[in-house]
């Protein structure tokens, strides 16, 4: 069975089940087959400060209506050095749309003009999103995750549908731990993604290991969506396990939060 096949039948797990798969960042000499410069190339900068959203040392920001490949990613570099040649393989991209319109800086902002991509650690992140006053969607996800890379569109879809009642987040949990490739180093490629599907609603990037991010929520993988109600409570979680394996945002997500719409309006 091909790699991405496998991929896209089990979620992305923690390592208390295997080591997740990882996608190797391009150097800034790499090419994809059309000759143009490989979109998921990480900048490594130095880590950044919680609920920080300025530009890392380094980083530079992503422009122009680039378009992410549905062939194979380059993998990840694992040794320290970064820049080096990519090598061939990894994952494949779903079809995602065309870049959406950026502002001068190049950077992608929400409706209020505020850029969508902060640093924080879990517990911040948690806190914020268990204060809303609103329905929030929390989606635990991965650059090195093709499942998760395939659902969430859904999110973005939810939030187009229903962002004036729901509260949409996205959580990068690409940062291992690794003092080499710090945090801030994901940036660039996540904001690729983010931009390839207009993700127009708060996003970051933890701080915190993925692995302590699992450990504290239980998690043996990702993707993972986390259901608050507008007390901050959590009502439901979407794990790809149990009752809820195989969940998908058109199927299971979007239901049960327009139920629990639906029960808030009744009062």
């Amino acid at each position: 069975m091909p790699i991405l096949a496998l991929l896209l039948l089990a979620g992305c797990g923690s390592s208390k089940v295997s080591d997740p798969v990882t996608i190797k960042p391009a150097g800034d000499a790499s090419t994809d087959a059309g000759g143009e410069s490989d979109p998921l190339g990480a900048v490594a900068g130095t880590e950044e400060s919680t609920l920080s959203t300025s530009e890392p040392s380094g980083d530079k920001p992503i422009t122009g209506g680039i378009q992410l490949p549905d062939s194979g990613v380059p993998a990840e570099d694992d040794s320290e050095t970064q820049g080096s040649e990519a090598n061939e393989g990894g994952i494949v991209m779903p079809d995602l749309m065309m870049m959406p319109d950026l502002n001068d800086s190049g950077e992608l902002n929400n409706d209020q003009g505020q850029e969508i991509v902060a640093f924080a650690d879990w517990s911040s992140i948690q806190s914020f999103a268990t204060s809303t006053g609103k329905v929030t969607v929390v989606d635990l996800w991965s650059l090195a995750c093709g499942p998760c890379l395939k659902e969430f569109p859904g999110l973005v879809k939810l939030n187009r549908d229903h962002g004036s009642d729901v509260i949409c987040v996205g959580v990068s949990v690409d940062y291992d731990g690794r003092k080499s490739r710090p945090a801030s180093s994901y940036k660039d490629r996540v904001i690729t993604f983010l931009k390839a599907v207009d993700a127009a609603f708060p996003n970051f990037i933890c701080q915190t290991p993925s692995e302590d991010v699992y450990n504290a929520l239980d998690l043996d993988s990702i993707p993972a969506v986390l259901v608050f109600d507008q007390q901050g409570k959590l009502q439901k979680r979407f794990v790809d396990a149990g009752e809820t394996i195989g969940f998908g945002y058109e199927k299971d997500v979007v239901p049960f939060v327009e139920e629990l719409l639906k029960q808030d309006a009744a009062g």
